[in-house]
């Protein structure tokens, strides 16, 4: 076993030659490095069931500022030192298992690792405690080894990546954005009662994204970059809103952004029916996807995008249903055309 990369590249490490300790092969752990790639660099690392400490020793020699050793076996511990110390490094080296050090930790980390006994169910518990207790730094990823493909759904976390490499399974998790929420739809044109909905997601989170979404295959009534102006002038007050645009898949950009929550507006059991089954869809490409519902106002239950048009067609007002500066923009455009 020797070091991948880095400060002490080609280093050979001590390691349970013959004993039922079973290390992560150097092919994997170059992988896992390289999907890393300069993340490491400045970072904090903490290596639970670290057996020999090969992962945290990359970790220090890719540039890693602080890395932190944990293991229930005393015979490890001993090891994961005498391979610090053979590089000329130091570092804290815990006796203790990984579910105790982390359920009395106050460190968060950037990048945690867990290479559990394969037929124990400690990875899982594991990953429910850094998500419980907040353990992991915004932008940080936890990286679980295991036997067999990881499935369950970790409230918090995202597993947005998974690699094998021979009998071994890496399933790679990154903190979910809890504090917002997105708002989408093709607001062909906005309306009151999509401010309405904001609003009302304000209330329970700190940041709401609205995303328009970009369809080639369907046809609106308003460009992309008009309906982006509406949406700016409709939010224009709102510190806490961001007004953004997104092509393909809803839950790819949920995914890209770490967001969880989508906020759906309902002014009706259709409407219910409706988004209860794209969730199911969604859902499963997406298994850690919440939908948050919110009920329209009385006095905009019968307002659609479709009715705004229908209305302008026919010549009557509608300027109590946009937003203020949305109803001339939208006005002028019909009149155009």
């Amino acid at each position: 076993m020797r070091i991948i990369s880095g400060k002490y590249k080609g280093r050979k490490l001590a390691s349970f030659e013959g004993e039922a300790i079973r290390p992560t092969s150097d092919r994997a752990k170059e992988a896992i490095f390289s999907c890393l790639q300069f993340d490491i660099i400045g970072k904090s690392f903490y290596d639970g069931f670290c057996g020999s400490g090969a992962m945290g020793i990359e970790a220090i020699s890719r540039g890693a500022s602080r890395v932190v050793f944990t293991d229930i076996a005393l015979r490890s511990c001993k090891l994961t030192k005498q391979n610090l110390s053979a590089i000329g490094e130091s570092a804290p080296v815990i006796n203790s298992d990984c579910i105790s050090f982390l359920k009395s930790t106050s460190e968060k980390f950037d990048i945690i690792f867990l290479d559990p006994p394969y037929r124990s169910n400690d990875g899982i518990k594991a990953l429910e405690i850094i998500s419980k207790r907040d353990i992991l730094k915004d932008g940080g990823i936890v990286i679980l080894e295991s036997g067999s493909q990881t499935n369950e759904v970790i409230n918090g976390l995202i597993l947005y990546k998974r690699k094998k490499y021979g009998i071994s399974e890496f399933a790679f998790y990154k903190k979910a954005d809890l504090k917002t929420c997105v708002f989408a739809g093709s607001f062909d044109p906005i309306t009151n009662g999509h401010v309405e909905i904001v609003k009302k997601a304000l209330e329970k989170f700190d940041k709401v994204i609205v995303a328009l979404g970009i369809n080639e295959n369907k046809t609106y009534a308003f460009d992309k970059y008009l309906k982006l102006r509406m949406l700016n002038l409709a939010f224009d007050n709102m510190d806490r809103v961001e007004v953004v645009s997104f092509d393909g898949l809803l839950v790819d950009f949920l995914k890209q952004r770490s967001i969880i929550n989508n906020v759906r507006g309902l002014r009706d059991d259709k409407d219910l029916k409706y988004e209860e089954g794209m969730y199911a869809i969604n859902k499963q490409n997406y298994p850690e996807l919440v939908n948050v519902y919110l009920q329209a106002e009385d006095d905009m239950k019968e307002v659609s995008s479709t009715f705004i048009k229908e209305q302008i067609l026919l010549g009557n007002s509608v300027s109590h249903l946009l937003p203020n500066g949305v109803c001339e923009i939208v006005t002028e455009h019909f009149k155009n055309k």
